[in-house]
């Protein structure tokens, strides 16, 4: 589900099952009365751990043997800036859009 006060970014990153147009600050004031504490948060802590290695097994294929990917992979470009980088930065990309065919790349 995706609210959006554009109804253009509707589905813009991903497929929807239902996308909603309106404010979603007052959606959220809405729905979140009806929505119950989740105290059971197994399933939360054991994805990280579930697709670190694949993700590590992906990165690792990408940043190697650099000379023979053109272009670059961005995942040996992310690699670089990481090294690069202060400890306290922090890298996020948006997916790209389906209507632009670019990301939009973010640093905090």
């Amino acid at each position: 589900m995706q609210i959006d006060h554009d109804a253009g970014r509707r589905g813009s990153r991903t497929v929807l099952e239902l996308g909603l147009h309106g404010d979603v600050r007052q959606a959220q004031r809405a729905v979140l009365p009806g929505v119950g504490a989740e105290r059971e948060r197994a399933h939360l802590d054991r994805g990280p751990s579930k697709r670190a290695k694949p993700l590590e097994t992906v990165v690792s294929a990408c940043t190697r043997d650099v000379g023979r990917h053109t272009p670059i992979h961005p995942e040996y470009a992310a690699s670089v800036l990481d090294d690069l980088a202060a400890e306290d930065v922090v890298f996020t990309v948006a997916p790209a859009s389906r209507r632009s065919g670019s990301s939009a790349p973010r640093m905090s």
